[in-house]
């Protein structure tokens, strides 16, 4: 669609979709109560990881409760604690409180930050999974499901709630659905 015309915002504030005059918004994480549509593009599987120097200076975390006496890259979340949940294979969870010396609101920046060494990163896999496999970043936790805020996080797509929605936003959604959900 050569004609169609993109203006791409990146925030992590949630905006107002009507008075910014904003067609179509990609949300990661667990979605707040909004009158807006949401369509689940992508579930979010989250991954908890250092980097080899970091682990090696400060040792392998295993158990849950462990998470609470390393350095954590903290994401903060509006209306939520600093606390990691753990599901075991028998889908018990646990809600550790996490500490740390950097709290950051992009998780680029956290990546970064565990990359060089600076403590323990809760991030989507997607995000990390190439460091992973290249050596840069290590896995911790394999034997849990982790995340910061509940097990419902995904990538969504938002649009203003219309009785008609225009072709290219209908356009726009379904290339999303076909290509993220691809990946």
């Amino acid at each position: 669609y050569p004609s169609l015309a993109i203006e791409l915002v990146l925030t992590d504030a949630y905006l107002d979709l009507i008075e910014e005059r904003v067609d179509v918004a990609i949300r990661l994480g667990s979605l707040q109560d909004s009158s807006y549509i949401a369509k689940l593009i992508k579930p979010i599987q989250f991954i908890i990881c250092a980097s080899p120097d970091y682990i090696e200076k400060y040792g392998i975390p295993t158990k849950p409760e462990e998470a609470s006496k390393h350095n954590c890259l903290i994401f903060p979340r509006a209306g939520h604690n600093n606390n990691w949940l753990f599901k075991d294979e028998n889908q018990e969870i646990y809600e550790i409180q996490i500490q740390g010396q950097c709290t950051i609101t992009n998780s680029t920046a956290i990546k970064q930050c565990a990359v060089l060494g600076m403590g323990l990163a809760l991030l989507p896999d997607w995000l990390v999974n190439n460091d992973i496999k290249g050596g840069i970043l290590e896995r911790l936790y394999d034997d849990y499901s982790v995340t910061a805020t509940d097990y419902n996080s995904g990538i969504y797509v938002l649009y203003p709630s219309k009785k008609y929605t225009p072709l290219k936003t209908r356009l726009f959604i379904e290339h999303l659905q076909k290509n993220i959900q691809s990946e």
